[in-house]
């Protein structure tokens, strides 16, 4: 699976082989312009728009299937001179060999299909989390990037953060002793949706609707349950929640790291929905054990906690001071023999403390988004394998997808395979692993690539 750790932005430790282009695309050399072609026209992808042209790369296209998004995509632009061709069908973008890469923002029931076709169009791909709806969609995005021999970066920024770079090799030299114990936290305050029903209401003119459900079920429309923002609340297009992957991805990195380990040995959730007032589907409150032998990994999810916080803007992009650590509800705890760490999600950096509770040594640190797309763009030029590779992040999707399959069939305790990517002796959460018959046509995912 990993076979390679990846350093801080631009530097790979371990060996990497060169990676062709294919012929349908025109190779990138240092001098020349990376073109992009941006995939759903939210809040995120709108963000990550406004970087890449600060990083001097061209956006020729904005891809939304509601034209009414569109001014989300060109005001994002307004600061390049050459305004952005605006498209309903992604397809269109991968029909243009001038285009270099694709950026795929429009939900995880979109995400690795479009990733896929990327690749098969012969694009690089930056694809944001969470990336897939089930276990099965995202090893197809691997295998996707391995045969057309693609650069393919998830939006974990956190892979090109230095502070947890220095994190891991301080862990790994024995500072605070043995860790034998890792807790995630993901306890924030929102809404999950709308309770149901879901009537029928009119599609807007401006919405493909059969575009916007791609592989997913084409339910009745309805704006509170099947749309921008809201669809991660409903099992039909999420496959976990939308934010631990990041929380989860770092903390894995340290376990793989620590115990070279992958896959956990068994993941239990236990989970409920406890204000049904304000929950769609997914649960409001979940915590997950993932059995890594030597280390224990914990999960504690909670969407009902308006004292928990992510880290305040002001911290992610300074180095002046360190996040209230117990309001920080995105942070990272880790636990050894001899001492414990905080680590921080959005920058923030981390701070140890010693058997006696005394402060320990310590390092700020920022949010390395900008890093993440410098690294996505030398990438494309050099062809070394990026600092969030598809493949790490899959890992990381897959045990959060499997945590929330657990609760799914009841909070069962589902051993696994990781070879596999499946459960050992359980055909009830083994359905969970794929949407069957790989998805709706005409936009199933391939069993070929």
């Amino acid at each position: 699976m990993e076979k390679t750790l990846i350093g801080s932005a631009g530097i790979v430790a371990g060996t990497v082989g060169l990676m062709a282009q294919p012929a349908q695309t025109k190779k990138a050399v240092p001098s020349d312009k990376i073109v992009l072609g941006f995939m759903g026209l939210g809040g995120r992808n709108c963000f990550l728009m406004e970087e890449f042209i600060k990083q001097s790369a061209e956006v020729a296209y904005v891809c939304d299937v509601d034209t009414r998004r569109y001014v989300n995509g060109l005001t994002a632009c307004k600061q390049q001179s050459k305004p952005p061709k605006t498209v309903q069908d992604f397809r269109r973008i991968l029909d243009d060999k001038d285009v270099t890469a694709m950026v795929i923002a429009p939900g995880s029931h979109w995400g690795p299909l479009a990733t896929i076709m990327a690749c098969q169009a012969g694009k690089d791909v930056y694809v944001e989390k969470p990336l897939s709806h089930d276990v099965y969609e995202g090893r197809k995005m691997v295998e996707a990037a391995r045969k057309y021999k693609r650069i393919v970066q998830a939006g974990c920024q956190n892979r090109s953060g230095q502070y947890h770079e220095k994190a891991i090799e301080f862990l790994k030299e024995g500072n605070i002793g043995k860790v034998h114990y890792i807790r995630v936290l993901n306890m924030l305050n929102e809404r999950r949706g709308v309770p149901g029903p879901y009537p029928e209401m009119p599609i807007p003119k401006e919405v493909d609707y059969d575009m916007w459900c791609g592989p997913a079920p084409k339910r009745p429309y309805n704006t509170n349950k099947n749309a921008a923002g809201v669809w991660r609340y409903f099992w039909d297009y999420s496959g976990s929640d939308s934010e631990s992957i990041h929380q989860v991805d770092v903390a894995r990195w340290v376990t793989s790291s620590l115990v070279g380990q992958d896959y956990p040995k068994s993941i239990y959730s236990n989970g409920a929905v406890r204000f049904p007032d304000r929950v769609a589907e997914l649960p409001d409150s979940m915590t997950t054990i993932f059995d890594y032998g030597d280390i224990t990994l914990s999960f504690e999810m909670t969407w009902w906690t308006p004292y928990m916080i992510k880290v305040p803007e002001n911290i992610r992009f300074s180095l002046t001071e360190f996040p209230n650590w117990q309001f920080t509800g995105t942070r990272i705890e880790i636990y050894g023999s001899d001492g414990m760490m905080y680590l921080g999600r959005h920058g923030g950096g981390w701070q140890t403390f010693g058997a006696k509770g005394e402060p320990g040594p310590q390092l700020k640190g920022i949010m390395p988004i900008k890093e993440h797309i410098a690294n996505f763009l030398d990438c494309i030029r050099n062809r070394q394998m990026p600092n969030g590779d598809i493949e790490k992040a899959v890992i990381s999707q897959a045990i959060s997808n499997m945590a929330y399959i657990s609760y799914r069939v009841g909070n069962q305790l589902l051993k696994i395979d990781g070879t596999n990517e499946s459960f050992i002796d359980n055909s009830e959460a083994n359905k969970l692993l794929a949407r069957p018959d790989g998805g709706r046509a005409p936009w199933k995912i391939p069993k070929q690539v």
